[in-house]
């Protein structure tokens, strides 16, 4: 592999990036990659939310090799389903020093896009971005990049690992009413749901509460199982849970009353089933470089290749690229 100037490439694939929790306090960090060619330095790439929409930064380590100030260019793509890319404007003269100083890339034609239809980046619920950074020499000329010995490639994954469940809830409308899924390694209760009757129309309420400690994103989908098996389908909801807001609540789109109108529908023998699918973000349960290509101008000189470590929690099988 060959590039027009020789300089450093980090592709990252996040899978299951759907499962993160969006809030704009929340961030994800890449893998670490070490550039040789740019003094042995050590860098990141950060995704942080504004208003659900991902913002990426490049951001130097703490404590890495290296001069105190190093000056970059930097460029940012974010590839589609179909395969092409979208870039950001080349961030040019980019002072970073080692203590976690970040710079943000300007994505106001990646953002326009993306408000239209975000689901074209991420295909599968993985998104794909790139970073590719050039040395400088700092001067204040537009371009004075310094031309590193060899290009080189580097291939980042992180997987988010999600629970799946799907169950029904038989007869729920009674006191005190509640389903409790618990984690599998621990006897911990990850989630409870809870019926609540409110108001005078009665309205069925179904109240989430969860012990986690992390954040975690939630999809849930139900319906009603009416007396001839078929599902009435409800709807789907989307929850961010956090140690700072351990609960959420909706309303069934039936109240107790219209219930009561289609009894022999949806309360055969005055038993209320819901059919109920979540899926919900635990951890990122993998992350790691697993690929870097190290190339002059015509040929390959080193490939080197991570192998998957055995065990992780991994979600769907792996897509090489």
């Amino acid at each position: 592999m060959a590039f027009e100037k020789n300089g450093f490439s980090f592709t990252w694939i996040i899978e299951n990036f759907d499962y993160c929790c969006k809030r704009d306090y929340n961030s994800i960090q890449s893998p670490p990659f070490i550039i040789n060619g740019i003094n042995r330095s050590k860098w990141y790439l950060l995704i942080g939310f504004d208003n659900g929409f991902p913002r990426f930064a490049l951001q130097r380590d703490s404590y890495c090799e290296g001069p105190k100030w190093i000056v970059v260019d930097a460029e940012l793509e974010c590839f589609k389903a179909d395969g092409s890319s979208l870039s950001s404007d080349i961030c040019v003269n980019l002072p970073l020093y080692p203590d976690g100083t970040c710079s943000l890339f300007d994505l106001k034609a990646i953002e326009e896009e993306f408000r239209i239809d975000k689901q074209t980046f991420f295909p599968r619920g993985t998104l794909k971005v790139r970073c590719t950074l050039w040395k400088n020499s700092g001067r204040k000329e537009k371009r004075n990049r310094e031309e590193m010995e060899k290009s080189v490639w580097c291939l980042g994954r992180t997987i988010i690992g999600v629970k799946r469940r799907s169950f029904k809830w038989v007869n729920f409308i009674q006191k005190k009413s509640n389903y409790r899924i618990t984690s599998e390694s621990e006897d911990e209760v990850e989630l409870s749901l809870h019926f609540v009757s409110e108001g005078q129309l009665h309205y069925i309420r179904i109240r989430l509460i969860t012990d986690i400690r992390d954040t975690m994103h939630m999809t849930f989908k139900y319906a009603l199982i009416t007396a001839n098996g078929n599902s009435l389908e409800c709807g789907e909801k989307e929850f961010h849970f956090s140690i700072y807001s351990k609960e959420a609540g909706f309303p069934l789109q039936i109240s107790t009353k219209e219930l009561a109108a289609k009894m022999s529908l949806c309360l055969p023998n005055n038993d209320l089933t819901l059919q109920c699918e979540c899926a919900y973000s635990t951890r990122i349960v993998y992350q790691q470089i697993e690929m870097f290509v190290i190339s002059s101008e015509k040929h390959i000189i080193e490939y080197h290749e991570n192998q998957p470590c055995k065990g992780c929690d991994c979600i769907g099988p792996r897509q090489r690229i």
